[in-house]
C-alpha cells in the first residue's frame, strides 16, 4: 500500500509526502544481523503501542489527504484518532471529546493555527498542542511555542518521522538546564500580595495612599482575586495596626445572627441572650472591620450599617443607649454594587458611603504577566509546607499557565500548584496535575452536560461563573453576534449583555456570521 501526496501551502513551497507500508509485508531472506534489527524495531513498536494505546489525538489540517496519512501512521502506533478540517470542526470535536494531544497545521484554510492554539488552551488546557509547519512558517511555529504550544513538527520530515517525533516529544518533553528556566525575579510581597504588573503596582500605590485614612474603602473584583489580602494589607500597614482586625462574611450568616454579630446584644434581649455581648463594631474600635460579601447583606441591616457609618455609634440589640465607636470599615464584594442599586437590591446611599475610596482588583487573566511570580511563590510555599524540592516549570508549561483563562483566579492557581507539588515524584510540575480538575476521569466521550463538567471548578462561585460564561457564549452563538437579539432571547436589557461580555472578556465579533 503506497500513498503519495504533494502539498503546496502558503509561501509557495511544494512538499512531497509519501507513505509506503508494503515493505512491512514482504518476506525476503535476511541475514541474522538484519533479522536482529528487524526484531528490535518490532519490539520497540510493540512497546510504543502499549504505552500510547489509550492516547486520544486530534489531527487538524484542511487537507483531507494529509489527515488520512497522519491518521494511518497514528493508528498504526495504536493511538485513537479524530480529524478536523476546519476551526468549526475542531470546536465540535473538542466539545464532544477529550484529547490528550492535538496536531494542528499552522495554516488552516482561512483560519490561523495560532487562533486554534488559543482556543485549545482556553477550552482544553490539558491537551498538548503540536504545531505542524513547513520551512516557510518556522517563525509562526516559534510564536506558537511562546503562546503555549508543546512543540512543532516540520512537515519536511514526512508523515512517519513526524509521528515518531511527535511520540518522542509527547512522552519526553524538552527539558534541560537553565536555558529552559525563565529568569523570574522576586516581587515586593506585602502580606502575600505578589506581582509586578502595572495593575498590581497601582494597587500597592493605592494601599500606600489609603492606609492611614479613616475613610471607608470598597474593594471589588471577581472571586479568588485576593481582595481580603488587600484589606489586611491596608490594616497591617496603617496607624491602626495595633488595633483589632476582624472579618465577617455577610452572605454566610443568617440575618438575625449577622445583626447580633455586628452590633452586639444585651442579656435577656432574646431567648439565648444569657449575657451581654459586644458586637464587632465595638470590638474593633480603633481597629478595622472587614465586611466581606457586602453585596449579600439584607436591606434591613443595610439601614443600620448606614447609621453606624454616619453617626459613628452603635446600638446593641436590646440596649437603650448607643455606644461611640472608632472603627474603620473595609467592604469587600465580587458584585457590581451599582448594578445591585439599579435592581433595588442595595441601597444607593450606603453604596456612596462605602465607596469613598475604591480599589478594583483585576482578574488573573488581566494580569497574566504576574503568573510566573505567583507560581514561584506558591511552589516555594508548598515546598516548605510539605518538605519537598519541586522546581519552577520551564518555558512550555509556564506559557500554558499564562495563556489559560483561570476562571477561579489566584485561588484556582494556588490550589492547582498545591496539588501539583503534592503529586510530583520527580521534582517537576506536570501539566496533567495542574489541570486534572478540567480533565474527565473515566471516559473521553462526553454527552449532555459534559462540556460544563469537564471544566467544573472546585468552588460554587467558580462553577457559577463558568456557567454564566457558557450561557453567554451559547446565547451569542444563537443570536449570531446580534446583541439586541441576544438581549431579547435572554429577557435582559442590551446593557446587561454588554456588561456580561465585558466581565467575561467575550467579543461579539467571534460570533458573527
Amino acid at each position: 500500500m503506497r500513498f503519495l501526496k504533494k502539498e503546496q501551502k502558503a509561501g509557495g513551497v511544494l512538499m512531497e509526502w509519501s507513505l509506503d507500508y508494503s515493505v512491512t509485508h514482504r518476506k525476503l531472506p535476511i541475514s541474522s544481523q538484519q533479522s536482529s534489527g528487524v526484531f528490535m524495531e518490532e519490539a520497540q513498536q510493540s512497546s510504543r503501542k502499549k504505552r500510547f494505546r489509550n492516547l486520544h489525538v486530534l489531527v487538524v489540517d484542511d487537507d483531507a489527504d494529509v489527515r488520512q496519512l497522519l491518521r494511518i501512521c497514528l493508528e498504526k502506533e495504536g493511538l485513537r484518532v479524530k480529524e478536523a478540517g476546519s476551526f468549526d470542526e475542531l470546536k465540535s470535536q473538542v466539545q464532544a471529546y477529550s484529547f490528550d494531544a492535538a496536531l494542528v497545521d499552522v495554516y488552516l484554510g482561512e483560519d490561523n493555527g495560532l487562533d486554534v492554539l488559543t482556543y485549545l488552551i482556553r477550552e482544553a488546557p490539558y491537551t498538548k498542542v503540536f504545531i505542524m509547519t513547513g520551512h516557510e512558517s518556522i517563525s509562526l511555529a516559534v510564536e506558537a511555542m511562546e503562546k503555549g504550544a508543546t512543540s512543532f513538527l516540520p512537515k519536511s520530515l514526512g508523515p512517519l518521522n513526524m509521528i515518531r517525533t511527535f511520540l518522542e516529544k509527547y512522552e519526553f518533553p524538552p527539558v534541560g538546564g537553565d536555558e529552559n528556566v525563565l529568569p523570574y525575579g522576586r516581587a515586593f510581597i506585602p502580606q502575600g500580595l505578589v506581582g509586578q504588573s502595572p495593575s498590581m503596582r497601582q494597587i500597592l500605590d493605592q494601599i500606600e495612599q489609603m492606609k492611614d485614612a479613616d475613610s471607608t474603602v470598597l474593594i471589588w473584583g471577581e472571586s479568588g482575586t485576593g481582595k481580603e489580602l488587600i484589606a489586611r494589607a491596608l490594616h497591617q500597614n496603617s496607624l491602626r495596626r495595633s488595633g483589632r482586625l476582624e472579618a465577617i462574611n455577610c452572605g454566610a450568616i443568617p440575618e438575625n445572627l449577622l445583626e447580633s454579630e455586628l452590633f452586639g446584644y444585651k442579656k435577656g434581649s432574646f431567648t439565648d441572650a444569657k449575657r451581654d455581648k459586644k458586637g464587632l463594631f465595638e470590638v474593633c474600635s480603633d481597629g478595622t472591620l472587614v465586611l466581606d460579601e457586602i453585596g449579600e447583606m439584607p436591606l434591613s441591616l443595610q439601614v443600620k450599617l448606614l447609621r453606624v457609618l454616619q453617626e459613628k455609634e452603635v446600638r446593641a440589640i436590646g440596649a437603650s443607649e448607643t455606644v461611640q465607636v472608632n472603627t474603620r470599615v473595609i467592604a469587600v464584594t465580587n458584585k457590581n454594587l451599582m448594578e445591585e442599586v439599579e435592581k433595588g437590591a442595595f441601597r444607593q446611599d450606603l453604596y456612596f458611603r462605602l465607596s469613598v475610596l475604591q480599589i478594583e482588583v483585576p482578574s488573573l487573566r488581566k494580569r497574566s504577566e504576574d503568573i510566573p511570580l505567583l507560581v514561584q511563590h506558591f511552589i516555594d510555599k508548598y515546598n516548605r509546607q510539605f518538605g519537598k524540592n519541586v522546581r519552577v516549570p520551564g518555558h512550555e508549561l509556564m506559557s500554558r499557565l499564562k495563556a489559560y483563562h483561570w476562571p477561579g483566579n489566584i485561588r484556582e492557581l494556588q490550589n492547582s500548584i498545591e496539588r501539583a507539588v503534592v503529586l510530583s515524584r520527580d521534582g517537576e510540575i506536570h501539566l496533567e496535575h495542574i489541570f486534572c480538575h478540567a480533565k474527565p476521569s473515566s471516559s473521553h466521550e462526553k454527552g449532555g452536560d459534559g462540556q460544563f463538567l469537564r471544566t467544573l471548578p472546585f468552588s460554587h462561585d467558580e462553577a457559577k461563573r463558568l456557567f454564566e460564561r457558557n450561557y453567554l457564549e451559547k446565547l451569542l452563538r444563537e443570536a449570531k453576534g446580534n446583541i439586541s437579539k441576544a438581549a431579547r432571547l435572554a429577557g435582559k436589557h442590551r446593557v446587561e449583555i454588554y456588561r456580561l461580555m465585558e466581565k467575561h472578556n467575550v467579543k461579539k465579533e467571534d460570533f458573527l456570521d
